[in-house]
């Protein structure tokens, strides 16, 4: 990124230039964005092994506990369907203060996070 081109920048600090640059370039968060082709995937490759590792150990009686995962980018509810899918025994949980649906495959808690985990834990 050139700072100069880029008219969003206009003073930014030196603890934003990336130390392993020889260019001094301004350093970005590892953050996927639309059409990134930028983006360094190494991380993210590492964490999808881990995840599928992770899965294919999962006791039967394992919970999902969807915590703020609204409708607008469903990309949590879908993980949690694809492993209700996959696991037919495990239970869900879904925190949300604004959940209004009623679904018998979850037990439906419609407070803040902290406030439902605080109950959980007594």
């Amino acid at each position: 990124m050139d700072p100069d081109k880029c008219s969003q920048i206009q003073n930014y600090n030196k603890e934003f230039i990336c130390k392993n640059c020889k260019n001094s370039n301004i350093c970005r968060p590892n953050v996927m964005m639309f059409h990134d082709m930028y983006f360094n995937t190494k991380r993210v490759d590492q964490q999808e092994i881990n995840y599928e590792n992770f899965i294919k150990n999962i006791d039967q009686k394992a919970c999902i506990i969807e915590i703020g995962a609204g409708k607008k980018l469903p990309t949590l509810r879908n993980m949690s369907n694809e492993l209700k899918n996959k696991f037919t025994n495990i239970k869900r949980i879904r925190i949300d203060p604004n959940e209004c649906e009623e679904c018998k495959e979850f037990i439906i808690i419609k407070e803040s996070a902290l406030s439902a985990i605080s109950k959980l834990n007594n």
